[in-house]
């Protein structure tokens, strides 16, 4: 055992650590279109619509559930790393009280707006009890901190054949729709789990998990200003979803776009796996200083943007033959839908990525400008393009409000110099030196 604990210590492979993510990622991609085909065959346009914007208004609460931990944590492991079991212990009971707290507001905050849809209401609350079992994400931290994640992603790939099973199995036995939604918390239940129980057996550190109060409030002084960042975010991110469910007495209408949003989101996880792996090793070089630092971030940004190009050109260019394949001629509607929207994905992969920047420089605090600059601009398009437009209206304003997202940084001098870095990225010279890293990689392999 002690020689797997080495082997899985903080120099693990940046590479294999990447594919293990990427994997993981793509099974899950697999699962969740047959899932999904399966699903909106059977609940078609309207009861999907009805699911959607309940996961859609879960969503504006969840941001704020993780308290904006995520990169904070995986830098205060790698600064203290004898202090693993107070940071993850801390980190633990805070997203535990969050999302209990949150889970309350949302269930009393539905049961208000629901205008008499119990079916609603009962979907949000059941889809609200994962923000609390989400607590169990902070071992995705370590993960990210100690690059290993091979066991883990295995753990999630069973599980999510299990839950995809059950998800089918009901379907097929014809059940309602409250029941498939439990499906979801018990998804997220499964992996916590499980990964707390592969933790502790595979740790090298045996630092006594525990809650500490100065843990606490450094963690939440650094992560203050990305929880603001995180749920405006998710408001530009998901108001979309809840507005057009609002605005549009048509819930059929919010069926099609939501189907046409969950593809264009599907291929996130590859930029999301270049990002995660490419993390320690950014942080760590910005610790240590150079002009590795500097060319590290721009690697990172350059990646993102080739990848995201490319997922985007291909899906908008084929979005008939895809929403045909996964959701049936019932749901072709979403097809132009989607060969829209999939554009706000180049930007918001670049937003993603510059938070790790932001975290390593310090900068935090510059994430609630941009982000609420962008929501506000969000909503003010939902509400004058969605009754014109419909759905295709909130398909615009998502792709305008993820542009503004990567530019408006370049207000502040201090943050200037990584909206020119991801400009940059777009460069022929930017994509052309991509092609050479890959070219090098498939050499070496």
């Amino acid at each position: 055992m002690k020689g797997r604990l080495r082997m899985w210590a903080p120099k693990g492979s940046v590479l294999l650590n990447s594919g293990w993510l990427v994997t993981n990622s793509i099974v899950g991609m697999m699962v969740s279109v047959v899932v999904v085909a399966f699903a909106s065959r059977y609940f078609g346009p309207e009861v999907m619509g009805q699911l959607n914007y309940a996961v859609a208004f879960v969503s504006l609460f969840t941001a704020v559930g993780t308290l904006g931990l995520e990169s904070v944590v995986v830098k205060a492991l790698g600064r203290e790393p004898l202090e693993e079991g107070a940071i993850l212990g801390t980190a633990l009971l805070l997203r535990i009280v969050s999302g209990v707290i949150l889970t309350s507001i949302a269930g009393v905050t539905i049961a208000l707006l629901d205008r008499g849809d119990s079916t609603l209401t009962y979907l949000v609350l059941l889809m609200s009890i994962a923000m609390t079992l989400r607590a169990f994400e902070v071992m995705d931290y370590w993960v990210q901190a100690n690059l290993c994640a091979s066991e883990f992603s295995r753990i999630r790939i069973i599980v999510m054949v299990l839950t995809a099973g059950l998800k089918i199995g009901l379907v097929l036995s014809r059940a309602d729709i409250v029941l498939y939604a439990a499906t979801y918390s018990l998804d997220v239940a499964l992996v916590g789990v499980a990964s707390l129980i592969l933790y502790f057996r595979i740790r090298s550190s045996r630092s006594r998990w525990r809650f500490e109060v100065r843990q606490a409030g450094s963690l939440l002084r650094d992560s203050r200003s990305l929880v603001a960042a995180g749920l405006m975010i998710s408001i530009y991110n998901r108001i979309d979803q809840v507005m057009l469910g609002g605005m549009v007495q048509n819930r059929g209408e919010l069926g099609l776009y939501s189907a046409a949003v969950t593809i264009s989101e599907m291929w996130y996880f590859v930029p999301m796996a270049i990002i995660v792996s490419l993390r320690p090793g950014i942080l760590a070089k910005k610790k240590s200083g150079g002009t590795t630092y500097v060319t590290s971030v721009q690697t990172l940004y350059n990646l993102i943007t080739v990848v995201t190009v490319v997922f985007c050109l291909g899906i908008a260019l084929c979005s008939g033959p895809i929403i045909f394949i996964v959701y049936g001629s019932v749901f072709a509607g979403a097809a132009p839908l989607l060969a829209v929207v999939v554009w706000s994905g180049i930007f918001a992969m670049l937003g993603v990525g510059r938070s790790t920047w932001l975290v390593a420089e310090g900068l935090q605090r510059y994430s609630m400008f941009y982000t609420l600059l962008a929501c506000v601009i969000n909503i003010a398009l939902n509400l004058f393009l969605i009754p014109r437009m419909g759905a295709m209206g909130a398909a615009i304003a998502t792709v305008i409000a993820q542009m503004v997202n990567v530019i408006a940084l370049s207000v502040f001098p201090k943050t200037r110099i990584s909206t020119r870095m991801m400009i940059r990225s777009f460069h022929p010279a930017s994509v052309a030196e991509v092609f050479r890293m890959v070219s090098s990689l498939r050499s070496v392999v």
